[in-house]
Parts: structure tokens; C-alpha cells; sequence
């Protein structure tokens, strides 16, 4: 069951941000033909774009409220707001293949996870309030794209236990298994604590690309989340990760265009086509908060298969955890396999589809606080009879709770096995940088915690893109 925001005056904080949010999307859905159809933006982005220059401003907001609580106090409101730059050396240096990229993020609000309880995550924008870079590296591609390395700040799951069918839902289980996310110290180097890393990926053949990655193991400041930290020393070891992907499909002329601006990247590493300056706009990858939507997919079939595995090596503190059921282990693994498929799609209308996926993960009990992850779902895109860009999901994601998760009150509480989200979401576009989505989730036994009531919550996300 939900608690109350215990603060009244934090409440109103909360709703008069909200208005000045709502107003901000009022003002912009009434001026955006004015604006566009003068031209000014659309050419000044075309002039960055023929320089390698990349530049955007992204807003999201959530507002959260846990509906079987009658309670005027129980809403919570948080947002992420990204200035992100990238820019590619070919059209100014003639340098193929390099790029550099940056973004800098900035946290702010109540994560709804802190009052419902659940551990899975019911938003994938859900962190502790902050100003971080949430990525800050530069890749080299060689050989026609078929090499890739990348090396500075990077989120791993922009191009790890990625699925984009997934991307659709907010619940932060859809956008990388919690058995990986919450894995280690301080769970692995992504939102909210991307690290410096290493990353190469190599293009077999067509249809198959292997990637590997090497990261500090402890992400992040785990005795001060708020803060800004990038520290290693070699005693705390090393975190690998290691992934092999199948893809079939006409990725020639399929593009999978995401509803957000805020993920794209120029990091498309290999084995997707290239534009007139070594990168395409529309085909990138994309971080882990992955609230995009399957706007264009091609007449051709396509299906994914992915195997990842990852491995801490020496990385595990036994000052973080119990010493009696580590048995003094240090070193933990995880092994996640996942598949995505456009099951149906209409021929008249290549953007009207029907898409599926399913996800299933397993770690090491000893160093993970979920040892198991089930998660499915389908999504329907173009789902409205007029031309309206809207798209509808329904996903379920199961957590399995390891021997490692041990809250407070063990001897008093019973927990159970399994945490489970239902979600069901609609998104959709109202003009070219404004979307809305309205979003229900029902969790099953939230936190494990069997002496809760199960939880209904209703969420509204709204994202500005410039």
C-alpha cells in the first residue's frame, strides 16, 4: 500500500510545479504552427547538422499518484531535464568515423518508488536529485563501421540488454532487467550512475554484432548519492560485460525512429547505415530510460536475439553486505537473454504494427538483491483510424527476490518470492517535440513485503523536446 507525502507544504511545491508544467505545454501546443511555420528552427538545425553539430534540450516529467490511497497528499512529481551536444569530425576535419558526445543531466523531485515501496521501479526517471554528466565520451568507428570503440562516461545500457519494443513503458524493469541493474555495490553503471568505461563492438557478419565492455565495478558514490563521483583504485577490481546479438530484417531501409529526442545518439557503432556524413539522425542508440515509441518500422519482417552476460571480478565489499551469506565470495555474475519480434503488421500501412517481446534473466543469489527476471509484453503502434502518431502497450515484469535481500524487520514480516508489475500504456504525439503518456501499473507484493497491499498507480508523463 502507498504511504502519504508526509510534508503538506511539499505537496503544493509539487502542484505549482506541475502548473507551471502544464501551462509551458498549453502555451506550446497553441504557438508551435506560428513557430515551425516560419521555418527559423528547422534551418537553423539543418545549418548545425551540415557542420556535425548536434544540439538539444529535452524536459520530462512524471506525475505520480498511488490510486487505491484516497488521500489528497499522496502525489508525488519529479522530472529530468537533459542539454545534450554531440558533434561528428567528418564534415569540418574530414575525420570519418569520430564523434564526441556529452550529457548533462539534472534530477529533480520525489522518486514514487520511496513511498509505494516497490523495488522494481514503477518510473524509469525515478533517482535521487542531482546535476551529473550523464554521458561524456568520444568512439571511433573504422573499416566501413564494421569497429567500433568508445571510450569516457558512457551508460552501458545505451547499447546493452537493449530492447526497443520494451522502450514503450515507463516502469524502469522494461528498460533493463533488475537483476543486472540492481546487481553489485551499487548496482551496474547506468541511470542513474553511468561510469567511465571502455566499450568495443565488432560487426561479424550482416546480421550479427559482439560487444564487450570493461567499467569500474562501483559506479557512482554509494555512501552519497547525490554527488557527482569518478574515482577507481585497482583493488576494487573490474566490471566486465559481454553480449552477442542476431538481427534479421531489412536494416537497410528500416528505421526505428524513437517518440524522444532525448535518445538519440550519435553512438550508432556498427551495423547500421550510415548517412551523408557517416551517421544517420534517425538511427541511433539510445540510454536506458528509454520512453520512445516504434514510430516508423519497415515493410520488412524484424526479430532480434540477444545473449548478455557479465561478470564483477573482485569487485564485491564485504563492508556492503553479510559476511555469513556471501561466504566470502568476490567475484558475481548474471547471464539475460531476450528476443523482439514485428508480429503483424498491415501492408497498406507499414507504420500500423503489432510488436512483442520477451525477457529473462538470472544472477549470482549472492550479489544481487533480485537473482531472477521475467518480463513480456506487446505493443501496438499507429493504433488510432486517423493519422494520429499514438501507440499502446500491456507488459508484465516479475522480479525473484535473492537471498542477498534482506530489509528491516525479517523476523516480523514475511516476505514473498516475487515482485510483479502489470503495465498497461498509452503514449502519444501531439506535435513534433511534445508528447503525452498516461500510464497504469498494478504491482503484486511491492517490496516482497507480503503485509502490503497491492498498489495501483497512475502515472502522467509529459515530455518537451527543443
Amino acid at each position: 500500500m502507498c504511504k502519504d507525502v508526509d510534508s503538506f507544504s511539499k505537496f503544493y511545491v509539487r502542484k505549482f510545479r506541475f502548473g507551471i508544467i502544464y501551462f509551458l505545454i498549453i502555451f506550446l501546443f497553441h504557438f508551435t504552427p506560428t513557430i515551425f511555420s516560419q521555418g527559423t528552427l528547422k534551418t537553423m538545425e539543418s545549418t548545425l547538422d551540415d557542420y556535425g553539430i548536434q544540439f538539444d534540450v529535452i524536459y520530462t516529467a512524471d506525475l505520480n499518484r498511488c490510486l487505491n490511497i484516497h488521500s489528497s497528499t499522496n502525489l508525488t512529481y519529479l522530472d529530468v531535464i537533459d542539454f545534450m551536444f554531440s558533434f561528428d569530425f567528418n564534415p569540418l576535419f574530414s575525420w570519418g568515423g569520430a564523434r564526441f558526445s556529452v550529457d548533462v543531466m539534472g534530477i529533480h523531485g520525489t522518486n514514487p518508488s520511496r513511498y509505494i515501496g516497490d523495488i522494481q521501479g514503477v518510473s524509469n526517471i525515478g533517482a535521487y536529485q542531482t546535476w551529473k554528466f550523464s554521458e561524456l565520451w568520444f568512439q571511433q568507428n573504422l573499416w566501413d563501421d564494421s569497429f567500433s570503440i568508445l571510450a569516457g562516461i558512457y551508460d552501458i545500457n545505451s547499447e546493452f540488454d537493449v530492447i526497443e519494443t520494451a522502450g514503450h513503458f515507463l516502469n524502469s524493469s522494461f528498460g533493463m532487467g533488475p537483476e543486472f541493474s540492481l546487481s553489485g555495490i551499487n548496482g551496474a553503471p547506468t541511470f542513474p550512475n553511468p561510469d567511465p568505461g571502455l566499450r568495443v563492438k565488432i560487426k561479424a557478419t550482416d546480421n550479427i554484432i559482439m560487444q564487450m565492455a570493461v567499467f569500474d565495478p562501483v559506479p557512482g558514490d554509494p555512501a552519497s548519492p547525490h554527488h557527482t563521483c569518478y574515482q577507481y583504485t585497482i583493488n576494487e577490481g573490474m566490471f566486465l560485460a559481454g553480449e552477442i546479438m542476431l538481427i534479421k530484417g531489412d536494416t537497410e531501409s528500416q528505421e526505428r525512429i524513437p517518440y524522444s529526442k532525448r535518445f538519440r545518439r550519435g553512438r550508432h557503432g556498427v551495423g547500421f547505415r550510415r548517412a551523408k556524413h557517416g551517421f544517420d539522425i534517425q538511427q541511433r542508440n539510445w540510454n536506458k530510460r528509454r520512453r520512445r515509441m516504434l514510430k516508423d518500422i519497415a515493410q520488412s519482417d524484424y526479430t532480434k536475439w540477444a545473449i548478455g552476460i557479465w561478470h564483477y571480478v573482485k569487485a564485491l565489499d564485504e563492508s556492503f553486505m553479510d559476511k555469513e551469506r556471501t561466504l566470502g565470495k568476490k567475484e558475481g555474475w548474471g547471464i539475460y537473454g531476450l528476443a523482439e519480434k514485428m508480429l503483424i503488421s498491415d501492408d497498406n500501412n507499414p507504420h500500423k504494427s503489432l510488436s512483442g517481446f520477451v525477457r529473462l534473466g538470472i544472477a549470482d543469489k549472492e550479489v544481487s538483491c533480485i537473482d531472477g527476471f521475467i518480463g513480456c509484453g506487446l505493443v501496438w503502434s499507429k493504433m488510432s483510424l486517423n493519422q494520429i502518431d499514438d501507440q499502446m502497450g500491456l507488459a508484465v515484469a516479475a522480479a525473484h527476490k535473492s537471498v542477498r535481500y534482506q530489509p528491516q524487520n525479517t523476523d516480523v514480516i514475511k516476505y514473498k518470492e516475487w515482485e510483479i508489475v502489470i503495465e498497461l500504456s498509452y503514449r502519444i504525439q501531439i506535435n513534433s517535440f511534445l508528447n503525452l503518456q498516461p500510464d497504469v501499473q498494478y504491482i503484486i507484493n511491492p517490496g516482497f513485503n507480503s503485509e502490503k497491499d497491492n498498489s495501483v498507480v497512475g502515472n502522467i508523463r509529459v515530455e518537451v523536446s527543443l
